[in-house]
């Protein structure tokens, strides 16, 4: 099982997503709102993790124009065994035309970090700190209030940096 700190590769991969981001934003964004400035949404779904087996999470998002605040939860985990998770707030911005049936977001921001070592019959927990998150979100709208998503996200942190990839539905709208 790997434990990831501040290396270079996850230096790296926070260059590379906010690099991503202000390259693919593109320049007339603003004008692509007409009509439905506001979006809401909650997804929530299941999928691999690293260095856990699976990984959970949900979030709640609010969208004006392009600009999208989440609260999020996310968990890694082995199965009956030790899991990380965090709660915390990112703010993003959605890549593609927030009236396409389909939708590209990236964010960043900052969360509590706690864990568990051990099994369910016995174990210690790992005290908390604060991460740096960061999230990526595809989403294909089915109809007009229902979904499926692509959520991919990291928190890095001091003590055991994690994160996941997770597949399942949102509700709201675009």
């Amino acid at each position: 099982m790997s434990r990831l700190g501040w290396s270079e590769r996850n230096v790296a991969a926070v260059h590379i997503l906010l690099m991503t981001t202000l390259m693919a934003m593109p320049a007339g964004a603003a004008g692509q709102t007409a009509g439905r400035p506001w979006g809401f949404w909650a997804s929530a779904g299941l999928g691999p993790a690293e260095p856990y087996e699976f990984s959970v999470a949900a979030s709640a998002v609010v969208r004006h124009k392009r600009i999208l605040v989440r609260v999020r939860y996310a968990a890694a985990a082995e199965y009956l065994g030790d899991f990380d998770e965090d709660i915390g707030v990112l703010v993003g911005v959605v890549l593609t035309p927030v009236r396409s049936r389909g939708q590209l977001a990236v964010g960043a921001g900052v969360g509590h970090m706690r864990g568990f070592r051990g099994t369910v019959l016995g174990g210690r927990p790992i005290p908390g700190t604060v991460g740096f998150l960061l999230d990526m979100e595809g989403r294909f709208a089915l109809t007009g209030f229902l979904g499926l998503t692509g959520y991919a996200f990291a928190d890095l942190n001091s003590r055991e940096s994690f994160g996941g990839i997770a597949f399942g539905l949102y509700l709201g709208t675009r």
